[in-house]
């Protein structure tokens, strides 16, 4: 199909008297709106992404479905602040109990989503952190960088990623 017959055929789906919402609908959604922001009020955002979903089971567009994703903003926007502060945590060698129970409760409260999944690679992150540390400190160098090629591509690399510069040990000219 020519983008100028592809245009066509979303004019025509723009103009069509199905996409707005139904009062019904609408009525739907603005229930579906106060749970959300309810439970959003609470940071129970589990509750919060399950209401969201049952939002796309209701047809038609709305204002009221941009507010719905104003909510889940809230949501995703608490679960990066978390994952960076707990990334953060991890890096500087902080008390990775509160960490790893941090990223648990964020993993539980996100379940199915992206955020669940990140989290989890954080804790397993955290354990291979701890393998690593349990090394004989000869052996830690290429643990961290095999580690790091394991979690090439997330954010959780940066913790098997050491600051210092490594030595080198032939004498200048």
């Amino acid at each position: 199909m020519s983008v100028d017959a592809f245009e066509a055929v979303l004019a025509k789906a723009e103009a069509s008297p199905l996409v707005p919402a139904t009062p019904d609908a609408v009525k739907k959604l603005e229930a579906i709106l106060a749970q959300a922001t309810k439970v959003a009020e609470k940071s129970d955002w589990k509750a919060l992404l399950a209401a969201a979903k049952s939002a796309n089971d209701v047809r038609g567009r709305t204002p009221v479905r941009d507010k719905i994703a104003e909510q889940v903003k809230k949501a995703r926007d608490f679960a990066e602040t978390e994952l960076a502060a707990a990334l953060e945590s991890a890096k500087k060698g902080s008390d990775r109990a509160a960490v790893r129970t941090s990223l648990k409760k964020l993993s539980a409260a996100f379940a199915g989503e992206p955020e669940q999944k990140d989290a989890d690679i954080g804790l397993k992150a955290l354990d291979k952190l701890g393998v690593i540390e349990a090394l004989a400190a000869e052996q830690q160098d290429a643990a961290r960088e095999k580690a790091a090629k394991d979690f090439a591509g997330s954010r959780w690399v940066a913790v098997f990623v050491t600051s210092e510069p490594k030595r080198d040990d032939t004498p200048p000219r």
